[in-house]
C-alpha cells in the first residue's frame, strides 16, 4: 500500500484491537476496523484500504 508519509509503497498491517482502541480514544472515531498502519521503521502513518490520506494531517500510531 502507498504511504503518504514515506511517499512510496510500504507494507502495512491492519490495526490490532489495542491499536483500534487507541485510535478511538485519541480521535473520537466510532469505527476503526478499516484502518491500516505503515510498517516502515519509524513511520506508523494510518490509512484506510481505499484512502491513502483519510485525515487532514497525517495521523500516526503512538
Amino acid at each position: 500500500m502507498y504511504c503518504s508519509t514515506c511517499k512510496r509503497d510500504e507494507p502495512h498491517h491492519p490495526l490490532s484491537k489495542g491499536e483500534q482502541q487507541q485510535l478511538k480514544d485519541d480521535s473520537g472515531l466510532k469505527h476503526t476496523g478499516n484502518y491500516w498502519a505503515c510498517d516502515a521503521p519509524g513511520c506508523g502513518t494510518l490509512r484506510t484500504a481505499f484512502d491513502k490520506s483519510p485525515f487532514y494531517l497525517p495521523r500516526k500510531l503512538k
